[in-house]
């Protein structure tokens, strides 16, 4: 994947963040790549933001909000998924947050991370497993890409997700067909 397509995937990603995610991904700016670093920027100065500095204090006061912020620091193996890069991590966290499943990618008091890692409820550990081994598009004409699903019945793209076990249940909103990617296979 070229940089530019990284960058502008990023640019993406980061728009999608609340602020608080964005303000903890800004604690791991070092450990970011360059053009990570450049679309973290951007989204910071797009929304008026100040990009935070990685003292003690400021980690603290984001990780109060959340109680999974106080688990994921001992959190069980089968809570936790752990990724090569932070970037790979955070867009996991993307896809869950997209999802309704909060998560956490841990950092430490100084705001670097150790092992990039993102950690769920004991109770949202299935589901995020099922939605994380979906195969993504990564740019690589030799992975699967994901495709946008359509109505089977109209074709009208974008229906809602309606369920995910055990397999992806669609309904559409144009004509309100319901079916299964099973079905669709």
């Amino acid at each position: 994947m070229s940089e530019t397509q990284q960058y502008s995937d990023l640019v993406q990603l980061y728009g999608g963040f609340g602020d608080t995610e964005l303000k903890n991904l800004a604690l791991t700016y070092g450990d970011l790549t360059e053009p990570a670093q450049r679309a973290l920027k951007a989204e910071f100065a797009r929304r008026g933001l100040t990009m935070p500095s990685a003292s003690k204090s400021e980690t603290a006061e984001s990780d109060a909000g959340s109680p999974l912020q106080s688990f994921a620091a001992d959190a069980p193996a089968d809570s936790t998924f752990e990724f090569t890069d932070i970037e790979e991590a955070l867009m996991a966290q993307s896809l869950l947050r997209s999802a309704g499943i909060e998560s956490v990618v841990p950092t430490s008091e100084i705001g670097s991370v150790d092992t990039p890692r993102l950690v769920v409820a004991p109770a949202d550990v299935h589901t995020a497993e099922l939605i994380l081994s979906r195969p993504t598009h990564t740019g690589s004409e030799d992975e699967a890409a994901f495709v946008e699903p359509v109505c089977p019945k109209c074709g009208t793209p974008d229906p809602l997700l309606e369920s995910v076990e055990p397999t992806n249940q669609w309904r559409c909103e144009a004509c309100n067909h319901l079916w299964s990617d099973s079905e669709a296979a």
